[in-house]
């Protein structure tokens, strides 16, 4: 047909498919703006005549300090868990397959990862290509208040607000994501007697996110003693240092790590994928317990 009168000599219009990226661009943007003047001092760092060391490690620390923390409040990292399972891509079909499954929990959003690994069982019907299946999908869970315009055009809260999640989750039905990513929602979602996990995540993360926006803030104004008044550069460290070991605090008393999530495994019996502390929790800790040594002993003299 295309070869036809119509077709001319021009070549088919077959585009490639516009796959996600494969890299985290969040990720790369908040790590360049710290990663690019570390470098830039490292080049004039030859120059410095005095207390080189000195000076290499304070930029050093200052600098990893600020990457953690505004790492931390941006990408889920503080809770998560994985598991090998089996299961149904969508309904009304026969087809099974085995995947691996991750739910990552930030402050703000979770990430929930999808990755094709076998196929468990056939469908003749089916016409899915399940060879390059992968699902890498973010969502929002900060739940914040909706505000309806009234004819006086002030913004009042809506009696009917409901939390993100329900949109997400109404999102993702519409948009007809896999079985076990719907699943995965629903947990979060609910927000009765006992089920209320979302809840309490939602509110683990916006109290921690305030506590390390306040790390954060104490960090930028350790960064401006720094350069014009050093020898307050001390206490304002520790600030930072004292209100990172905060944040981790409320996200340990607030946050629900005894999540249980069951799927159906590899072996044809259940398994249960446990939610706990990930990375960021880990380095928020660590970073704040190394921030209040470093500013105890400038302010103290250990």
């Amino acid at each position: 047909m295309w070869n036809s009168w119509f077709g001319g000599f021009s070549e088919p219009s077959d585009y490639a498919n516009a796959e996600m990226p494969s890299v985290n661009i969040q990720a790369i943007i908040i790590s360049s703006i710290f990663v690019v003047p570390y470098l830039a001092f490292l080049i004039i760092l030859p120059g410095v005549r005095q207390k080189r060391l000195i000076t290499l490690a304070i930029i050093t620390l200052t600098a990893l300090i600020g990457a953690v923390l505004a790492v931390s409040l941006y990408l889920p990292g503080w809770t998560g868990g994985s598991a090998r399972i089996v299961a149904q891509l969508r309904s009304h079909v026969n087809e099974r397959m085995r995947a691996r499954m991750g739910v990552n929990v930030g402050l703000t959003s979770i990430n929930i990862t999808l990755r094709y690994e076998q196929r468990v069982m056939e469908d003749p019907y089916s016409r899915i290509d399940m060879s390059q299946l992968y699902y890498n999908e973010k969502f929002d869970i900060s739940g914040g208040t909706r505000f309806l315009l009234n004819r006086a055009s002030e913004w009042l809260p809506s009696s009917l607000a409901v939390s993100s999640m329900v949109d997400e989750l109404r999102s993702a039905y519409q948009r007809g994501l896999p079985y076990p990513i719907l699943s995965v929602l629903e947990y979060f979602s609910l927000n009765q007697d006992a089920f209320d996990w979302g809840r309490h995540y939602r509110t683990a993360g916006h109290y921690t996110s305030a506590a390390v926006s306040f790390s954060l803030a104490c960090w930028s104004l350790a960064v401006v003693f720094l350069l014009l008044v050093p020898h307050y550069y001390g206490r304002a460290i520790l600030l930072t240092g004292l209100s990172a070991l905060f944040a981790c605090l409320l996200y340990l008393v607030m946050a629900p790590c005894q999540l249980e999530i069951g799927f159906i495994g590899t072996d044809g019996n259940r398994t249960i994928m446990r939610m706990s502390f990930q990375w960021a929790f880990y380095c928020v800790f660590g970073v704040g317990e190394l921030v209040s040594v470093v500013g105890f002993a400038c302010n103290y003299r250990l």
